[in-house]
């Protein structure tokens, strides 16, 4: 090989030495400027690093890809959390960019708070009484909300705010009926409150004509229609007299009282002892035998039956006051 060729060789190797021992100098034009602000807001439930800082450069995928940097969890709502530098360069450091690179500005405090918005107590009322409006099936005149026990103010995350109202009805107790209240924000479910309403709605109910003693069957003379004021969601009242006319009193009835399911008891149509028929029937095939009755029962109550003919006891459903159906 020829003393030139050497030295050329020597040459391009002297310069590659050079150019990997020598830090790569970075434009200035293209450093990504990392300005991070002294206070922030931010809404969700992480805190990146393009929610506290003005990120510019020319490299716009370097500026993205810094922009999603996680620096760590929100604080509570209404909270505020302290970020340092170090949380920063360890932010940067574990999605493999070199913060030496960067030209970061931050202040000695950076302080982020979490938005929220507030709903008052007075607003969640509100919400419950306009729902109580147009659930029910009465006209709006027809309803009295004497009282709505609800105070506490909710803090909730911001976004798209909607609520869920269920009656819990089985809690209907003196006029009070309880509203299970779901909130969500963005459809996730932030709070579930109780609140107890005081309703009464004005009806058209029976009520007794005058006093009735326990143990006796309403007549027609005995009951009046009136309209009263019905507190809670109670629907265990009658409001036809033919629903009333042919029950039993449980007990003692005043003269002015409003009848309800607690007060009256069908009369059994069937008795313990009663011969009955027996009917089996499909599309096409009737049979009838004949039974007697081992308990009582009302119109549509499955009750037992011994069959006279094989002497089994079989189970069927009162149709009259001498029928009993079978299954085929």
């Amino acid at each position: 090989m020829s003393s030139v060729k050497m030295k050329r060789y020597y040459s391009v190797f002297i310069a590659l030495v050079i150019l990997i021992s020598c830090p790569i100098l970075v434009s200035a034009s293209n450093v990504v400027t990392i300005r991070v602000s002294e206070r922030s807001n931010v809404s969700g439930k992480m805190i990146r690093l393009g929610d506290i800082a003005d990120i510019s450069g020319e490299d716009s995928v370097m500026v993205e890809k810094i922009r999603t940097v996680v620096i760590g969890t929100s604080p509570a709502l209404s909270k505020s959390r302290r970020i340092s530098k170090g949380i920063i360069e360890a932010s940067l450091k574990r999605k493999m960019i070199d913060a030496s690179l960067l030209d970061i500005k931050l202040h000695d405090k950076i302080i982020v708070t979490r938005d929220y918005v507030s709903i008052s107590g007075e607003e969640v009322k509100e919400i419950v009484r306009d729902f109580i409006y147009k659930s029910l099936p009465w006209d709006r005149d027809f309803i009295r909300i004497n009282e709505i026990d609800y105070n506490s103010d909710l803090i909730l995350p911001i976004g798209e705010l909607t609520f869920e109202i269920i009656p819990l009805v089985h809690s209907v107790r003196r006029g009070r009926t309880t509203f299970s209240v779901i909130i969500m924000v963005d459809r996730e479910v932030q709070k579930k409150v109780r609140v107890n309403v005081h309703i009464e709605v004005l009806r058209e109910v029976v009520i007794s004509k005058h006093s009735i003693k326990a143990n006796s069957v309403v007549s027609e003379e005995d009951v009046v229609i009136e309209k009263r004021y019905i507190e809670g969601l109670n629907t265990d009242i009658f409001t036809k007299a033919s629903d009333v006319v042919g029950k039993q009193s449980r007990r003692f009835v005043r003269a002015g009282e409003i009848f309800n399911g607690k007060i009256l008891k069908t009369l059994p149509l069937l008795k313990k002892g009663d011969m009955v028929s027996i009917v089996a029937e499909s599309d096409k095939v009737r049979v009838t035998t004949t039974g007697r009755a081992e308990e009582d029962g009302e119109k549509g109550k499955m009750i037992m039956i011994r069959n006279l003919v094989s002497n089994k006891v079989v189970y069927g459903w009162v149709v009259d006051s001498r029928t009993v159906k079978v299954e085929f």
